[in-house]
């Protein structure tokens, strides 16, 4: 009696067998889980980038066909990542100094009713938080930009809008519209990016290069920092989004986050040179070239 009542419990080379099965499982499991996770976020990131390009053409419609640009007339992109009141009554005061944000313009969807601020908010993006209302304000309309420092509350990209080359709804239907954050200016890229500003490798990644004329970059240092760097979205201008594996996607596989170095630039130069962009500095070359920035994340902290 005593060995059967002995018998129908766990022995503990059992139970340690069990423990390493669970433990196996996990580690098999785990990986595929997280590989799970990053494809919704990006699926979301995907749809929320949709939702802007429907923001976009709503807002372009009532505007004779021209996308958001904020501002005053010839107002240039601010150094700072900031406009000068973004609680301020009027116009005039809100951008004084002449200079606007990229966020700015993502904020007049905001303003207009278009659109809430969690749409520009990805679930990949790090360090990125929804832009709440001050205490002080009672609707988003009341404002003009996502805070005094925008660039922690919008994850996307926007083609340069202070540009004689900005975008409109009679633009190229497959130009980059908007993307995920451009990888130059955004402090969660920094650690691998760098290799593509100096030109030269790393003991862990190696630059982007340019091998019998294809776009080549086994490690990724291209790409934006969301969606563990294997991918983008873009948003077209005919209101599309692709997850798309290179940021060579532009006209004549035109490089997005780059511009053109002059008016006629080389395949090479397209799609691998080029100049990259810093806070308030980026400048299409013509109405082809690609050039999608951001506010940088981590200027105005």
């Amino acid at each position: 009696m005593g060995n059967k009542m002995a018998r129908e419990g766990f022995t503990l080379v059992e139970l340690l067998v069990v423990i390493a099965v669970i433990a196996l499982l996990m580690a098999i499991l785990m990986p595929a889980l997280a590989r799970v996770r990053v494809i919704a976020n990006r699926m979301v990131c995907g749809s929320h980038l949709a939702s802007i390009g429907k923001g976009i053409m709503m807002y372009a419609s009532d505007s004779r066909e021209r996308y958001p640009v904020s501002g005053l007339t010839n107002c240039s992109w601010s150094a700072a990542a900031r406009i000068t009141n973004f609680m301020a009554k009027e116009r005039k005061d809100a951008f004084a100094d002449g200079r606007a944000t990229i966020t700015s313009c993502f904020y007049l969807l905001v303003r207009f009713g278009e659109l809430s601020p969690s749409i520009f908010v990805c679930p990949d993006d790090a360090d990125t938080k929804e832009f709440e209302l001050p205490k002080q304000v009672k609707e988003y309309r009341q404002l003009w930009d996502f805070g005094d420092n925008p660039g922690v509350c919008v994850s996307y990209s926007y083609h340069q809008p202070f540009s004689i080359y900005r975008l409109s709804a009679s633009s190229s239907p497959g130009s980059p519209m908007c993307a995920d954050r451009n990888p130059y200016l955004d402090k969660n890229a920094a650690e691998y990016i760098t290799v593509n500003m100096t030109g030269s490798g790393s003991s862990r990644w190696a630059p982007v290069k340019f091998v019998e004329d294809e776009y080549s970059d086994p490690d990724y240092t291209g790409n934006c920092a969301a969606h563990q760097r294997k991918a983008q979205n873009v948003l077209y201008n005919d209101g599309h989004v692709e997850a798309e594996q290179y940021p060579n996607v532009g006209y004549n596989n035109d490089n997005i986050w780059r511009s053109w170095p002059n008016s006629k630039p080389s395949a090479y130069d397209m799609q691998v040179g080029g100049v990259y962009p810093r806070q308030g500095v980026a400048s299409p070359m013509g109405k082809d070239d690609a050039c999608l920035v951001n506010d940088r994340n981590d200027i105005a902290e």
